[in-house]
């Protein structure tokens, strides 16, 4: 299975397409393949668009129903193994029994991954059958594994059939898959195609075709990660390379990350491979552990790591437990390793998780899972595990997992030792989680429970937690009993969580439901939820009943939408219709999104649109989207744009967002530009446009350059992002530098915010500048914020710190009270 076939269709396993490369695609000259627009696909291969179910294999619907009485965590598996047993001819008729069986998230699972291995044998055929979905999520996900194929045999004929496509948004959505197609046959190709596309599409694409590139040579890739002009772009491009690079030859990409130089690159580096690590080899993961920061970083990759030993190596675990002395960090492992053996051996982990003294609401979850677990194996003993628990977030959350498990086997049962709980949070986690599962049982007898519960806030989350099982319950049955609730804001949330669920499978009917629905607020938010698959299917009609609403935030949201979802797919139309709505802020808003989308696509033509509006129209607040869009492809271009418009508030605007672009394709050239405006707003504007930009490519450079400017809020201002910035890459290198600074109000300012992102990555190091801020109110403010992650990590030192400290007594008694 190929890299990134759907973002949310987790830990797909690899596997190979080994198919022949050259066969040639003949793409018709006239527009063939439109995703949006239900043309035929290239070779004109029938694939049938509905009744495709009846020629299956007569034990599939079973099979589908079978995946739902597994445990959540197990049913991917099971999916992905019944999507790999079908034949491409077959897979039609299984995504349409798929509809109406699975939930929402299971359907789009199976979904992809049926459509992936038919989009291997053949991918005009699922270009074709692509036509039958009105989602366009769904639409371009399909699309997405057939064009990779495509260009894996033919990149020309790929490149033709994205080109017919009549959406800007589409032939953009699906240009990253072609390039990873071309990627696995032709990587120098691939890369000099991404040159062509412009720089707010380039990035994701570069990363997919690194990705798929480092299945083949992953130090080229790796080479060409680094070579990329921004951080953040070096940091996405490994991280993709490493994900490949890891599960491919983990020794080799170790002793890559090992080898290069220090510095911020290469701890997050680190933390990327140790993650990958982590399911691995979480042995050697373990070994490398320490050589992370501590914080977030830290924290993550042990709980991948203690998850992949529960996998892998549960005697090695404990070992390795005992190798960890800091009490926060082996609490987390613990968690982990906790959650990770619940599948396998839940009495192990509740007897692990029973040994964990006081553990807070941020570590609860781990019970829920482990509750769950043991459930499924003895009911009895798990709720007696459960119920002796100490009273708190853990035993809330224990008991919601004991609950959830328990419906497998008998509902009722579970049911009623829900509603025998302390009201409160664990009563309600109970009921979601039993709602949960036994929805994908028995829908009808789910939904029934839930229309019994007492008229609070119980039976409102509990309708609203049934809602994202939607396929398995006839929305017409939910929409009469919400309809029906007391008016209020209870009412109102279920109405529109129903709305938005129900355009998600059927945008037409939950339509037509909002619309009938008597006036009043409980319509305004289904419409609401409603719009956005409306305005994408039928902007024209959302169009006109907008038109109709009375001004206000109903009307304004419509109309938000629809400058999102029609000026993406016909931009000059929703903009004509813009100028219908008349003088006010509605119309304004309207065209400043529809305007930035249509430079998007065809940036002169936007251009040209708004230089021929009346000046009554508000043109100078239009100006700073289609700088923004400009600037992305040509910033020196949209500078000298923004230039030459009068002088006023849209100028500014428009010049500091064509600004902020070019500081990030060129930031020295975009500094001295800022440094020779006149002093003023206008300039104050430029230099918060470009500092946090300047300050992610060369940190030093743009220390030197704001030292420049005289004291004042200018230089207080850019030497506080400087310092939020620097300080997550290079901490060291910030605090040389804040160090010799001549005293002042800059200073700081710059202290504060030093202090103040340390707090996270270097508690001890926050507290010791906490220490230096003259202000008493920001002073104990920042040393009580460092205090509380130190107490956390070194609780020893940070105690014996906080006693010795200048802290007012209340605050030390505060941050010393044990934790509950």
């Amino acid at each position: 299975m190929r890299t990134g076939v759907v973002a949310l269709v987790a830990a797909m396993m690899a596997g190979g397409a080994g198919f022949w490369v050259g066969q040639h695609h003949a793409i018709p000259a006239t527009a063939t393949a439109s995703v949006s627009n239900g043309a035929t696909g290239a070779t004109g291969v029938v694939v049938p668009l509905s009744g495709g179910a009846s020629g299956l294999r007569r034990d599939l619907e079973a099979e589908l129903r079978a995946v739902l009485r597994h445990s959540p965590e197990r049913r991917w598996q099971k999916l992905r193994d019944l999507a790999r047993s079908l034949r491409p001819g077959d897979v039609p008729g299984a995504i349409e029994v798929s509809e109406r069986i699975l939930p929402p998230a299971l359907r789009d699972a199976f979904l992809y991954l049926a459509v992936e291995g038919w989009a291997l044998q053949d991918p005009d055929a699922v270009l074709q059958y692509a036509r039958r979905f009105k989602n366009p999520r769904e639409r371009i996900g399909v699309c997405r594994e057939a064009l990779r194929e495509l260009a894996r045999r033919d990149v020309h004929a790929a490149q033709a059939w994205i080109d017919a496509l009549p959406s800007a948004v589409d032939r953009r959505e699906l240009m990253p898959a072609l390039l990873a197609g071309l990627a696995e046959v032709d990587p120098k190709a691939a890369f000099e195609r991404l040159k062509s596309l412009p720089p707010g599409q380039r990035r994701a694409a570069r990363n997919l075709v690194l990705q798929t590139l480092a299945s083949s040579d992953p130090r080229q890739a790796a080479k060409l990660a680094l070579a990329e002009g921004s951080a953040s772009g070096v940091d996405e491009g490994l991280a993709r390379v490493l994900q490949t690079w890891t599960g491919d030859d983990p020794k080799a990409a170790v002793e890559w990350v090992r080898a290069l130089p220090d510095g911020s690159i290469k701890r997050r580096a680190m933390r990327d491979a140790v993650q990958r690590m982590a399911g691995q080899d979480p042995k050697v993961a373990m070994d490398l552990v320490y050589q992370l920061p501590g914080g977030n970083e830290r924290t993550g990759a042990l709980q991948a790591i203690f998850q992949g030993f529960a996998d892998r190596d549960p005697e090695g675990a404990r070992a390795a437990l005992e190798r960890i002395s800091n009490p926060n960090d082996r609490a987390i492992a613990e968690d982990a390793l906790a959650q990770g053996l619940a599948g396998s051996d839940p009495v192990a982990a509740a007897e692990l998780l029973k040994s964990i003294k006081q553990p807070g609401a941020d570590r609860a979850w781990a019970f829920q899972n482990v509750g769950a677990e043991f459930a499924r194996k003895d009911p009895r003993a798990a709720l007696a595990w459960a119920q002796a628990l100490p009273p708190g977030p853990a035993r809330s959350q224990a008991l919601a997992g004991v609950v959830g498990g328990m419906v497998e086997s008998d509902p009722q049962a579970a049911a009623a030792q829900a509603l025998q709980l302390p009201a409160g949070e664990g009563r309600n986690a109970a009921v979601n989680a039993l709602l949960q599962r036994w929805v994908t049982q028995d829908p009808d007898g789910a939904l029934g429970w839930a229309k019994q519960l007492p008229p609070d806030a119980l039976r409102r989350d509990g309708l609203r937690n049934l809602l994202w099982q939607m396929r398995e319950i006839d929305p017409r049955h939910l929409a009469d009993f919400f309809v029906g609730l007391p008016a209020g804001e209870s009412q109102q949330q279920l109405v529109g969580d129903l709305a938005g669920r129900w355009a998600d499978i059927d945008a037409d009917t939950a339509v037509a439901w909002a619309r009938q629905l008597p006036e009043g607020r409980a319509r305004d938010v289904a419409m609401a939820q409603v719009s956005q698959q409306w305005a994408t299917q039928n902007p024209r009609e959302a169009g006109a009943y907008a038109l109709g609403l009375p001004p206000g935030e109903a009307r304004d949201r419509m109309l938000g939408t629809l400058a999102d979802r029609w000026g993406n797919a016909d931009p000059r139309k929703a903009a004509e219709f813009a100028l219908e709505l008349g003088p006010g802020k509605s119309r304004g808003d309207m065209l400043r999104g529809v305007l930035g989308n249509w430079a998007a696509q065809d940036l002169q033509a936007a251009v040209a649109f708004l230089g021929k509006l009346p000046d009554d129209v508000g043109r100078d607040a239009l100006y700073e989207p289609l700088a923004a869009r400009w600037a992305a492809t040509d910033s020196a271009g949209a500078v000298a744009w923004a230039q030459s418009l009068p002088a006023g508030d849209g100028r500014s605007a428009a010049l500091a967002s064509a600004l902020g672009a070019w500081a990030g394709q060129s930031p020295q050239e975009a500094a001295r530009y800022v440094a020779e405006l006149p002093a003023g707003a206008a300039q104050e504007q430029a230099v918060a446009a470009i500092m946090g930009t300047y300050a992610r490519a060369d940190p030093r450079a743009a220390a030197r350059w704001i030292a420049a400017f005289p004291e004042g809020p200018v230089r207080a201002n850019a030497q506080t992002t400087l310092v939020a910035q620097w300080a997550r890459e290079d901490p060291a290198a910030t605090a040389t530098w804040l160090n010799g600074l001549h005293e002042s109000e800059s200073r700081q300012s710059a202290i504060v915010a030093f202090a103040g992102q340390m707090a996270d990555q270097e508690p001890e190091v926050a507290w010791t500048w906490a220490g230096a801020i003259a202000d008493d109110a920001q002073r104990v403010a920042q040393l009580e914020a460092a205090a509380r992650n130190w107490i956390r990590h070194e609780p020893t030192r940070a105690a014996a710190a906080i006693r010795g400290s200048s802290l007012p007594p209340e605050v030390v008694a505060r941050l010393l009270k044990p934790a509950e």
